[in-house]
């Protein structure tokens, strides 16, 4: 188990902004350098590339133009397959999904 930050803040380290999570809980929060979950760009093809991770799976979603674009997919497909840990941020905003205890 690791200490997660439900906030997302690193530097917010009170007590009641703590919780505890496995590795899967924690990594579906985190962000590359490219600022979108899900999002890598291919220098390869010179595209975007959307790729989500579930139960061990990488589950690639497909090449797009912008960054913008392959992470707006990333996160339709996050909300059309389930399950995910409930508080997980979806797409690059702080906001948490529907019927979370955040919102």
């Amino acid at each position: 188990m690791n200490a997660h930050h439900k906030d997302g803040n690193k530097l917010n380290c009170q007590r009641s902004n703590m919780r505890l999570a496995t590795q899967s809980q924690s990594m579906q929060n985190h962000v590359r350098r490219v600022g979108f979950r899900g999002v890598f760009y291919s220098r390869h093809c010179k595209l975007w590339r959307a790729q989500v991770r579930r139960n061990g799976k990488k589950n690639h979603i497909g090449y797009y133009a912008t960054a913008d674009e392959a992470a707006a997919a990333a996160a339709e497909w996050r909300r059309k397959n389930p399950p995910f840990s409930r508080d997980a941020r979806f797409a690059n905003t702080s906001t948490f999904p529907e019927g979370s205890r955040h919102g």
